[in-house]
């Protein structure tokens, strides 16, 4: 591919535009059904794909016990547990705010790349996790000028499932680099 294709740029926007969508059809089922339902149909999706792409396979990686554990627990904290968060946060926030709040995964991202990985992090970055941090303060009083309450409980749950997801993808990370 070369510099000017415009192919990673339609990609990207693709894919926004599907999560954007995704989260909106989740945040009516969360409203209608309940998390949980939506959290159990998504699981069995993702279980379904994984068998397909596991048996479609020709090459297989055989990972230490380590490494399979960490997939295990990135999937049961980041799929299941973080979702699930998600979901009750889509049905109360809504996906926009939800959306907005699960940009600060990056920061506990960044901390753990920091704490234990030995990156580095930069003045730009940290200036970006400042607005982002500014960003959350202004959503909760946002939605206390708009309900009367600052609905601390439903931010919780998005904050419970960011750190749950960006635990999964710790986990990820761990079992790749095995």
């Amino acid at each position: 591919m070369s510099a000017s294709s415009p192919t990673p740029y339609l990609l990207a926007i693709g894919s926004n535009i599907l999560f954007g969508t995704a989260s909106i059809t989740f945040s009516r089922f969360a409203r209608t059904h309940s998390a949980t339902w939506v959290n159990q149909l998504k699981v069995t999706i993702a279980l379904a794909g994984f068998l397909i792409a596991f048996f479609a396979t020709e090459h297989f990686t055989r990972l230490s016990l380590m490494g399979h554990g960490a997939l295990i627990g990135s999937g049961l904290f980041g799929l299941f547990m973080g979702d699930y968060f998600l979901f009750r946060s889509f049905a109360t926030l809504g996906p926009s705010r939800t959306l907005v709040l699960y940009s600060f995964q990056p920061f506990l991202l960044g901390l753990y790349g920091y704490f234990f990985l030995a990156q580095s992090l930069n003045a730009a970055q940290f200036f970006a996790i400042l607005c982002m941090i500014l960003c959350i303060f202004s959503f909760i009083y946002e939605r206390a000028r708009e309900t009367g309450r600052a609905d601390l409980r439903s931010f919780g749950f998005a904050f419970t499932g960011i750190c749950f997801d960006a635990l999964g993808v710790m986990l990820s990370r761990q079992a790749y680099q095995e």
